[in-house]
C-alpha cells in the first residue's frame, strides 16, 4: 500500500501556494489548509471549490498554535497577512479579531499518521515559533518528512532572535528536515517559488509526477541573498 501524501499549508492566506499543490505535477492525496481570516478563508472557498467537494482540500479554519482557545488577530492580508502579535511591523494593528486558535501537537496526533509523507509550509507571520515549539516538544515534529519555513518573527519587535532558538530547538528534537524561505523560495511569483521550493526537497521524486521537471536544477538565491542569510540566523 502506498503512502498517504499529505501537504500543510500552515498560513494559507488567499490560497497563493494552493495554486500550484492543488496542481499537477504534484500528487498529493490530501492538501490541509491552515487560516483563521474569515476573509481570506471565503477567497479559498472561492477559488477551489472542486478540490474542496471532492475531499482533497481541508480548511482548518483556525490558527495552529501551543494552546487551545482565541486570540486577537491583528492587521489585514494586504500586501501579506494578518498576525497574532500586535508588534509586528507593517500592519494597522487597529485592525483586529477575534479567532481561534488549535494545538499543534493535538492536530497532528489526530488527523496525521506516521506512515504518511508529510510536506509543510510554515508562513504564519510569527505564529511559526509556537507552532514548530509545540511540536519539537511533543515529538510530534518527527511525522514531518521536510518543512519549508518563513521566520516572519523576525519582524516582530523584540522577537527576532526567537527564529534561531526555535531552530536549535527543532534540532535538539532530532529534527533537520527543514529549509528557510530565503534558501529556496526562489522564482518571479508565488507559484514559480513554491514549486522550486518543493523540488529542492529531498522528497521531490515522491511527490512530483514530472521526471523533466526533477531533472532540471532548482534555482538558488543569488550570492548577495545567501550572505544576507547566513548572517541573519548566525
Amino acid at each position: 500500500m502506498s503512502r498517504r501524501k499529505v501537504f500543510l499549508d500552515i498560513g494559507a492566506h488567499w490560497g497563493e501556494t494552493l495554486d500550484e499543490v492543488l496542481a499537477p505535477p504534484w500528487t498529493f492525496d490530501l492538501v490541509y489548509a491552515f487560516e483563521p481570516d474569515p476573509e481570506a478563508i471565503a477567497i479559498i472557498r472561492g477559488k477551489f471549490p472542486d478540490a474542496l467537494a471532492q475531499g482533497r482540500l481541508v480548511i482548518v479554519e483556525a490558527a495552529l498554535s501551543n494552546r487551545d482557545g482565541e486570540a486577537e488577530l491583528f492587521g489585514g492580508n494586504e500586501g501579506g497577512g494578518a498576525t497574532l502579535y500586535a508588534e509586528k511591523i507593517g500592519i494597522d494593528a487597529a485592525r483586529r479579531k477575534t479567532v481561534p486558535l488549535m494545538t499543534s501537537r493535538r492536530f497532528f496526533t489526530e488527523n496525521l499518521n506516521e506512515s504518511d509523507l508529510i510536506v509543510a509550509k510554515l508562513n504564519c507571520e510569527g505564529g511559526e515559533i509556537d507552532i514548530l515549539s509545540d511540536l519539537a516538544d511533543s515529538g510530534e515534529i518527527a511525522k514531518l518528512a521536510h518543512a519549508i519555513v518563513d521566520f516572519d518573527i523576525r519582524k516582530v519587535r523584540g522577537r527576532r532572535r526567537e527564529a534561531k532558538a526555535v531552530m536549535q530547538r527543532m534540532r535538539a528534537a532530532g529534527f533537520n528536515r527543514f529549509a528557510l524561505t530565503e534558501d529556496v523560495m526562489v522564482g518571479p511569483d508565488a507559484r514559480a517559488r513554491t514549486r522550486n521550493a518543493l523540488l529542492a526537497s529531498p522528497v521531490a521524486r515522491d511527490i512530483c509526477a514530472d521526471s523533466a521537471l526533477l531533472n532540471t536544477p532548482p534555482r538558488r538565491p543569488k550570492f548577495t541573498r545567501r550572505l544576507k542569510t547566513l548572517f541573519r540566523y548566525a
